[in-house]
C-alpha cells in the first residue's frame, strides 16, 4: 500500500505559493549564492538556522486573520486553524478551531470582497451519546475529488480511542452550507488516520491495537483500510492481527 501520512497537512513555509488547494503548500525558496563574502562555515550556520525554523514554530501559533478575529468574542482562545477550498470555488475557506466560555467551537470562513466573512459552525462539537469531544479538525482531500473535506478528531472519554469523522460539502441551502458524513471509524489507542492509496483509489486507513475488555476478553486488533469508489468510501481490505 503506497500511502502518504496526513496528505495535505499543514506546515510552516517561508512563503505560501497558492491560495487554491487544501492548506498550506510550499516550501523554501532556493537561496541564490547567499552571503558569498563569508567563510564557508558561516553560509552553513546561516542555512540551517532558517531550515530549522519550521521545527520549533507552528502554524497554529500564528494568528489567522485579523478580520476573523473581528468577527468573533474578544475573549476566545484560539487552539487551530486550517485553510482550503471545500466548495471548489477555487478560493480557500479558513476554519477556526477555538475556546469560548468553557466550550469548544469550529467555525467556517470564507472570503469575498476582500474581506472574511463567518459561512459556518459546527452545531455540535461533542457527541454526547457517544462521550466523545471535538479534539482537533484538519481540512484535506480524503477522496482525490479536489475539494476539501473536513476531518474531525473526537476523542473519547479517558483517551480511549480518536474518532475520525469525515465531513464533504454537498451544496449551499437557504440555511447555508450542507455537510454530510461520509466515512468515521477510530483508531486506537488515539491516532490519526492514514490518508493516501490503495490499488491506485484514494483511501483512508486506520489501526486498531486490540487489548483487553472489561470482562477480560482479548479484542484482536486490525489494520482497516476504506477505499473511495467514485461516490463513497467502501472498506477495501481488513488485516487483522493477535494481541501479545
Amino acid at each position: 500500500m503506497k500511502y502518504n501520512p496526513r496528505r495535505g497537512k499543514c506546515h510552516w513555509t517561508l512563503h505560501i505559493e497558492s491560495l487554491t488547494g487544501c492548506n498550506y503548500t510550499a516550501g523554501m525558496s532556493a537561496v541564490r549564492n547567499p552571503m558569498p563574502r563569508f567563510h564557508p562555515l558561516l553560509r552553513i550556520i546561516f542555512v540551517f538556522f532558517f531550515a530549522a525554523t519550521p521545527l520549533f514554530f507552528s502554524v497554529d501559533a500564528v494568528p489567522a486573520n485579523d478580520g476573523v478575529y473581528s468577527l468573533l468574542p474578544p475573549d476566545i482562545e484560539v487552539i487551530q486553524y486550517r485553510l482550503g477550498d471545500i466548495d471548489s470555488d477555487g478560493l480557500k475557506e479558513m476554519g477556526l478551531l477555538f475556546r469560548w466560555k468553557g466550550k469548544v467551537h469550529l467555525t467556517v470562513f470564507r472570503s469575498g470582497n476582500g474581506r472574511w466573512a463567518r459561512w459556518w459552525d459546527l452545531a455540535e462539537t461533542s457527541s454526547p451519546e457517544k462521550g466523545l469531544s471535538l479534539y482537533s479538525f484538519d481540512m484535506i482531500d480524503s477522496n482525490g475529488d479536489g475539494a476539501c473535506e473536513i476531518s474531525l478528531y473526537l476523542l473519547a472519554p479517558g483517551g480511549g480511542g480518536m474518532t475520525t469523522r469525515i465531513l464533504a460539502f454537498t451544496g449551499t441551502g437557504d440555511n447555508g452550507p450542507h455537510f454530510e458524513t461520509i466515512l468515521e471509524d477510530v483508531t486506537m489507542p488515539p491516532g490519526y488516520p492514514i490518508y493516501g492509496t490503495e490499488k491506485g483509489n484514494p483511501s483512508v486507513t486506520f489501526l486498531n491495537m486490540g487489548g483487553e475488555s472489561v470482562d477480560g476478553t482479548k479484542r484482536p486488533g486490525y489494520r482497516r483500510v476504506y477505499c473511495w469508489n467514485s461516490t463513497r468510501f467502501e472498506k477495501c481490505l481488513e488485516v487483522k492481527w493477535k494481541t501479545p
